[in-house]
């Protein structure tokens, strides 16, 4: 068969290759959850043959799923992988060249035995097309000609060998149709799989400091329009988003505001929220409730970076290596120019590199240049604006426009407190355990007086109008959440009282006399009608009158 030692064939119950692999090391092999499954059962083979079809001459061996690293397909299909241990080592083997690298436009193959033997196996030559599937997990594979054999049964599991690089960038894992087949790329087997991890090689297409920056104040972007008090990063992601969705031309776009706030911030978002892999490191109820319009495609930024301290060679190596190119050998920054004009790059504090001018005038001018011819997108993030020409979008510092939604906010926010402490009067005195509003209302008085200071100032610091909009926004969801928990004690108290008159009209004929049925009733309608009403005694006592009643009746407990 010659080459790629690290190919490996599944073998089924009745000895056919019913899958592929990829051989990891002497020891694991990668392949699909459900290649390995038993029958129909949610739980993996016992036993696992395993074909050495890139080692001539290797004996077939078997293997189990290695513990804890079984990864079923959820009901939405995520997950489906699976690493198996060999029950000895293979001394020919070769590691896998596994990458995590940009999936954009790769001419890739695979191969799988969907005739069962290892003599008929097939290669399927395919280009990448975009993210899709369960929660865009997968990357679309297209055929690269209408002839010639393509991905069907037998090839589930088999390592996507990117053809410039020869590295492996996934794993094939469902096919649909006929002229559609899914890879689940690299960085994402890694996620579910730690194992992988250090076996992949490539940085991740964000950096960390992205996510984090991007988890610390997701609160302000998720939920609805209201919920936030539209604070200045929502609207700077909203606005950003905007710009930069799938159907602009490519352009290079230069984000300018203060160091460290609103502009960091908001490309924080839209590149976090627009990476599968950064996505599932963010909190999913959060994720989950962020406006639809505020999310670019998935996959859709294929780097971002800092590059705080970083020089112009780093950067182009960082770029070189997302896209595969080789970065040995000179002129690495001549070369990287034309390929990352036909990419989507973000690369933030481009003012504070090592060497910014070298930077500006080597890498990413001429990218810059490049890009609306190329099809791609370069945003820069600066304090100033960095490069004649660009187009710029100006996010955070203080205008009058910004301390007017602010104080719109700070309104919005008290008028809650207001309703809060209004419920509280009403709630408090009827039901035990109301909370009290009283933290709130201070919170409110000391944020109108901050919103007063901030617009009364020569100078509005532009930190302290970031941190109050983030407490006005705070202050807005606490009062409407507190109003809703005192609603929930009354309309609780209230539900007991008509089930325990549900009740009552339910002791008909000689039930009306019955002299124990009679206290019950009473004991339960004086814990509810006492003012304040402990809910929990009051709970209890009606479900004993109701047990009693339905048990004079015949019909057992009432829960």
């Amino acid at each position: 068969m010659g080459g790629y030692p690290w190919r490996v064939g599944i073998v089924g119950a009745r000895g056919e290759l019913c899958g592929a692999g990829v051989l990891l090391s002497d020891r694991l092999v990668l392949t699909c959850a459900h290649v390995v499954r038993q029958g129909l059962a949610d739980e993996p083979a016992a036993r696992i043959g395993i074909e050495f079809v890139g080692l001539p001459g290797q004996p077939r061996g078997g293997a189990s799923v290695m513990a804890g690293h079984w990864v079923p397909a959820r009901e939405d299909q995520c997950g489906d992988v699976a690493l198996l241990e060999l029950d000895r080592p293979v001394a020919a083997a070769v590691s896998a060249p596994l990458r995590n690298i940009s999936t954009r436009n790769k001419d890739v193959k695979v191969q799988g035995y969907p005739h069962g033997v290892r003599a008929r196996s097939e290669w399927a030559l395919a280009t990448t097309v975009g993210p899709c599937g369960p929660e865009d997990e997968w990357v679309q594979l297209i055929p690269r000609s209408p002839v010639g054999p393509w991905v069907r049964r037998g090839f589930s599991g088999a390592g996507v060998l990117d053809e410039a690089t020869g590295d492996i960038v996934g794993i094939v894992v469902a096919k649909e149709g006929s002229d559609a087949a899914y890879m689940i790329p690299m960085d994402t087997v890694a996620e579910y799989l730690s194992p992988v991890a250090s076996l992949v090689a490539g940085d991740a297409a964000t950096d960390p400091g992205f996510v984090t920056k991007a988890e610390q104040r997701l609160d302000e972007v998720s939920g609805d329009q209201d919920d936030t008090g539209g604070t200045s990063v929502r609207l700077a992601a909203q606005a950003l988003s905007d710009r930069l969705r799938p159907t602009a031309p490519g352009m290079a776009l230069n984000v300018v505001g203060p160091a460290g706030a609103e502009r960091s911030t908001a490309l924080a978002m839209v590149v976090s929220l627009s990476d599968p892999v950064s996505r599932r490191r963010l909190p999913a109820e959060a994720v989950s409730s962020v406006p639809s319009d505020l999310v670019l495609p998935a996959r859709s930024v294929d780097l971002a970076i800092d590059a705080t301290g970083q020089t112009t060679e780093q950067l182009a190596m960082r770029i070189a290596e997302r896209i595969g190119l080789d970065s040995a050998g000179p002129g690495l920054v001549d070369r990287v120019v034309p390929a990352a004009a036909a990419l989507f790059l973000v690369v933030d504090s481009a003012d504070d590199a090592a060497t910014p001018d070298s930077l500006l005038r080597d890498l990413l001018g001429p990218i810059a240049a490049a890009a609306p011819r190329g099809g791609g997108k370069l945003v820069l993030g600066s304090r100033t604006e960095l490069l004649p020409g660009l187009a710029v979008m100006h996010v955070g510092g203080v205008s009058e426009e910004r301390l007017d939604r602010l104080d719109k906010s700070v309104a919005d926010a008290t008028a809650a407190v207001r309703l809060a402490r209004e419920r509280h009067t009403e709630v408090a005195p009827r039901v035990t355990g109301a909370p009290s509003p009283g933290k709130l209302s201070t919170a409110s008085a000391k944020l109108s007086i901050v919103a007063h200071g901030l617009r009364a100032a020569d100078r509005a610091d532009e930190a302290a109008l970031a941190d109050a909009e983030r407490a006005a926004a705070r202050l807005l969801r606490d009062a409407r959440n507190l109003f809703d928990r005192l609603n929930a004690l009354l309309d609780r108290r209230n539900e007991l009282r008509r089930l325990l008159d549900a009740y009552k009209e339910r002791t008909t004929g000689p039930l009306v006399e019955d002299p124990e049925l009679a206290r019950l009733y009473r004991a339960a309608r004086d814990a509810l009608w006492q003012a304040p009403c402990g809910l929990d005694n009051a709970q209890a006592t009606v479900h004993r009158y109701a047990d009693a009643v339905r048990h004079r009746r015949g019909e057992g407990r009432a829960r």
